[in-house]
């Protein structure tokens, strides 16, 4: 979510799964959600047709996508909202459903990853 700080502490402090189900933490999602899309670069938009072999293609595509775009600096997060696609696909007059947009924006670097994530030894188990 990209806090840092005293933010951090703050929002860990005071969120948890309860309160995370809640209206009020739905509606303040939905408002950062809406800010950022006001202030974002622009969209990319991948499509095909809703069988196996094109969700996976999608996805593939969507990897690639990520792995070019953080070489140039290029930042994105998936928007996953139905009503939001079917506005977009509408506008866009496209013929295949659209199986993800990307909210994309440039960011000056990267920087490290400060999501808190589990050991991979935690829950990967690798056999010969």
């Amino acid at each position: 979510m990209g806090l840092t700080g005293f933010k951090k502490e703050f929002y860990y402090l005071l969120t948890n799964r309860n309160s995370a189900k809640g209206d009020s933490f739905a509606k303040q999602g939905v408002a950062m959600a809406t800010d950022q899309v006001k202030n974002c670069s622009g969209f990319f938009i991948i499509t095909g047709n809703n069988n196996k072999q094109e969700l996976i293609q999608s996805g593939m595509l969507m990897q690639a996508f990520w792995l070019d775009a953080t070489r140039n600096n290029i930042t994105s997060q998936m928007l996953e909202e139905i009503p939001y696609i079917s506005e977009i696909a509408g506008k866009l007059n496209t013929d295949k459903p659209i199986q993800m947009i990307l909210r994309a924006g440039i960011v000056k670097t990267y920087g490290e990853n400060k999501k808190i994530r589990r050991d991979l030894k935690d829950f990967v188990t690798v056999k010969n």
